[in-house]
């Protein structure tokens, strides 16, 4: 196994090879407890000075300007180096994850007065030991830091390791708490994480409150989630502190619900809070984008089991306090390998590690299945049944896929082969893992947006989703026509269940309109038996 299938592009500039060269022989120092592949992290734990040419190499990578593309020369010669001793950091994902924390840069802390000032920060106030509130023309959240965080960026550079990074929370604010006008974000902490039963919470956890006008997250003219008062400050932010990407939890009430089934990527665990409920088809036909997610509700039995029914198979109903914070301990970010979504609005594209490139947003749904599978029919197989959407791109990492053998993709029926995944001069060969792809290839540059918790070292991009390739099953079989007849009863039973399914149909959620038409064939032989039996065979075509 290779770096990457791409190693042409890796030919060092004559002028920095003895550089390099003095580099990598550094870098292949012999080391204690050197681990066997995939087992890196042991060695970690062994003895963590052992990596220390590779963490310096990768904290030059990220501390040099992003235009002085051979920063990266560095950095891939240590890489380089790693595979020539067994060892692979991009396909060992524990240890990839480590080595990234270990070398990312960091911004000043958003406390620091010049900071502040060259930021346009009109308002920057600390509330209380642990909490401050920073205000600009684009810029308004309060937030908590524990008192172990480093104060200084420097400060991370003395240490090895580095101490690990902190889990946060990012809390919605709601229009109740503008009671404190000036800081509604404090008014939101002090209402959700009152101190003395989440003293623990401070001590260990970041908590980001972005303070949106009037607690409107989401835009009312189009009904798409504010990215401004939202994702903006969130983006802001994990650039200043040490965020740990695999343990973010969202806390909100309702209007959490669209930010949950937008920008689930995020996520490890989400909270809701409040006496609302799913009130229409469109909001419980949403809750399958996040249903790979652990949601725990507060107070709220009937919306607890309102999502269960939608589909959401890990739903905990309990109070706030010491029981809420221990699951909030307990979260942590995984891809799933199975998932359902709907793309309701232009804001539901990315589905975890799949985007949707070009939906078809006049058709009656965009909907798509993920099941990533690995037997001796379909080794190592992503599997994608998709409706409304004309191209779909993918972004792989080991904890999805084996990306040391051949990657295979099937949607809609239709396998994809060599040379659609890859170009023309690699075909035949596996999907590879690529330090640029990681790092920094569009539309994801992590490099530039310090988004950690994006590392995707392989990518296939626009894939082209084909109607579904028609198979031989056997010939459907005549509506029955014997057998108890309905009662009056059943009749209007079957009649409402009917007319139940065409409203589904009509919406274009196919799933439960094949759900209501087979309770009409379920019951006894009725008026509607004929019709909801061919409607079944129609759906099952499609």
């Amino acid at each position: 196994m290779r770096l990457t299938h791409h190693a042409g592009r890796y030919r060092l500039d004559p002028r920095l090879l003895a550089g390099v060269m003095l580099f990598a022989l550094l870098a292949l120092a012999p080391t204690a407890g050197v681990a066997e592949e995939g087992d890196l992290m042991s060695t970690v734990k062994e003895d963590p000075k052992s990596f220390k040419s590779l963490v310096e190499a990768g904290r030059e990578y990220f501390d040099l300007d992003e235009q002085l593309w051979s920063g990266r020369k560095g950095f891939l010669a240590a890489l380089e180096a790693a595979a020539g001793k067994g060892q692979y950091p991009l396909k060992d994902m524990d240890f990839l994850r480590w080595l990234v924390y270990q070398s990312r840069s960091f911004g000043p802390n958003m406390t620091d007065r010049k900071w502040q000032r060259a930021n346009g920060i009109e308002d920057g106030k600390r509330l209380g030991p642990t909490m401050y509130s920073l205000k600009s023309e684009q810029l308004t959240i309060t937030f908590s830091v524990p008192k172990s965080h480093p104060k200084k960026p420097k400060d991370f550079r003395k240490q090895h390791p580095r101490i690990d990074p902190y889990p946060l929370v990012l809390a919605m604010h709601e229009k109740r708490d503008y009671t404190n006008q000036k800081y509604p974000g404090q008014a939101a902490i002090q209402r959700l994480y009152p101190k003395k039963p989440w003293s623990k919470l401070f001590e260990n956890w970041l908590v980001l409150v972005p303070v949106a006008a009037a607690g409107n997250f989401i835009d009312r003219n189009t009904g798409l989630v504010r990215a401004s008062v939202l994702q903006q400050p969130f983006s802001i932010f994990w650039k200043h502190y040490h965020v740990d990407f695999d343990r973010v939890i969202l806390d909100g009430s309702k209007q959490a619900l669209k930010v949950a089934a937008s920008q689930g990527v995020y996520f490890a665990g989400i909270v809701f809070r409040g006496k609302w409920k799913l009130e229409t088809d469109a909001e419980k036909g949403i809750v399958r984008n996040f249903a790979p997610i652990p949601v725990y509700v507060v107070d709220n039995p009937e919306l607890a089991k309102q999502l269960e029914e939608a589909g959401h198979e890990n739903v905990t109903a309990g109070i706030s306090g010491p029981i809420l914070y221990k699951w909030m301990c307990e979260q942590r970010r995984k891809p799933p390998k199975k998932f359902k979504w709907t793309a309701q609005s232009h804001d539901q594209v990315l589905p975890y590690w799949v985007n949707l490139d070009a939906p078809k947003w006049g058709a009656p749904a965009r909907n798509i299945e993920v099941e990533v599978v690995d037997t001796e029919k379909e080794p190592n197989t992503i599997k994608i049944r998709a409706v409304g959407v004309n191209d779909l791109s993918l972004f792989l990492n080991d904890d999805i896929v084996d990306l040391d053998k051949k990657v295979r993709v099937e949607i809609n029926g239709h396998v994809e082969h060599d040379e659609v995944l890859v170009p023309p001069n690699e075909r035949m060969k596996t999907v590879g893992r690529d330090l640029d792809v990681l790092f920094n290839r569009e539309p994801v540059r992590i490099r530039s947006s310090m988004y950690f918790g994006w590392l995707t070292p392989a990518r296939i991009v626009r894939l082209p989703v084909r109607p579904p390739a028609k198979k031989e099953e056997p010939k459907p079989t005549t509506p029955k026509d014997t057998g108890p007849k309905a009662t009056p009863e059943e009749e209007e039973k079957a009649e409402r269940y009917y007319q139940k399914a065409g409203v589904f149909e009509k919406k274009g959620n196919l799933e439960r309109a094949a759900e209501w038409y087979q309770r009409v064939v379920d019951l006894p032989l009725n008026k509607f038996t004929a019709d909801a039996q061919k409607k079944l065979e129609e759906l099952k075509s499609k």
